[in-house]
Parts: C-alpha cells; structure tokens; sequence
C-alpha cells in the first residue's frame, strides 16, 4: 500500500485518482490523510474521487473538509461531497445539508443531499425528495439509486447507503 499512497502524490491526476480509487477498494483507512489533501487538488476530477474515497473509507474525521465541498465551484464536487457526508453519517452535517437542498442551483447537486438527509434520518427532508426528484431529467430518476430513494420514502422505510456495483465498491 505505501506504492499507492506515494502515487496519490503524483503529478498525473490519473495516477492520483487511480490510487485513491485503488485504496478506498482496499479498505485503507490510513490512507485517508493522504487522500484528504487532494481535496485541494486544482482538478476536479481529484477532487471529486477524494471525497468518494474518503466517503467509502467512512473517514468520518475529515467531515469538515466534505462540508467544505459543498461549496466547490464544480457540481460533481458538491454532489459527491454531499454523497460522502451521508455514507459517514454526518449528522453534524445535517444543517449545511439542509441549505445545500435549499439554495444549490444545480439540481443533481440537490439530489444528492436529500438522500444524505434521508440517509441521515432528516424527516423533514424526506418530504422534499418527490419534489427534488422532479427537478431531474426523467433518464437520471430511471437510474437504479434513485428508485431505491423514491420506494424508501414512498414506503416510509429506511434508505441504505447506495453500493456502486463498478470501481466504487469496495467490495469488488
């Protein structure tokens, strides 16, 4: 593993993203520290799979830096933040969350926080996801994750994380 930890250091962000990718798989949780630092990388794409690794990896000591994400000027960067708040549990997180549904222009970006506030037990928010829902092209509410989201309120029951069945597992 320290292989993977020093690419996370490289000049190529496909050599970085690949690690962290690589490490979150692997269920590194010591290489959260390191993955955390490219959540300043000046690439989205870094960005972006930092905060999904941290969130597979459950780093619930970075929550401050994931509420940062929140507002990143890229909306990949804000959904996945706002993913990784609710895979972690951030309950502190509630709050932002809250405000993130409320004023994010971007509304895939308003997708995923209601379904960490859902995730998070918020059960003001569950009344918010039909609505959120809506304001999405109908080929994204046709993906999988957002059905599970729908039936999970429509049937008042309680709404699991969603387990990529790609790269993003850590299972695979």
């Amino acid at each position: 593993m320290p292989g993977l930890i020093n690419d996370l250091s490289s000049a190529k962000t496909l050599a970085r993203n690949y690690a962290a990718r690589a490490l979150a798989r692997l269920g590194a949780s010591e290489a959260a520290p390191h993955i955390a630092e490219l959540a300043d990388d000046a690439v989205d794409s870094a960005r972006t799979t930092a905060f999904m690794a941290l969130g597979v990896l459950q780093a619930t000591e970075f929550e401050g830096i994931l509420v940062a994400g929140l507002d990143d000027p890229s909306p990949i960067v804000r959904s996945t933040a706002a993913e990784a708040l609710g895979r972690i549990g951030a309950h502190d997180a509630i709050p932002r969350l809250r405000r993130t549904l409320d004023s994010d222009p971007n509304a895939e970006v308003r997708l995923h926080a209601v379904e960490s506030l859902v995730l998070l037990g918020d059960a003001p928010s569950r009344n918010r996801v039909p609505q959120t829902l809506k304001a999405i092209s109908w080929r994204v509410r046709l993906h999988p994750r957002w059905k599970k989201l729908r039936n999970a309120v429509e049937n008042d029951e309680p709404l699991t994380p969603w387990v990529e069945t790609g790269s993003w597992s850590p299972l695979s």
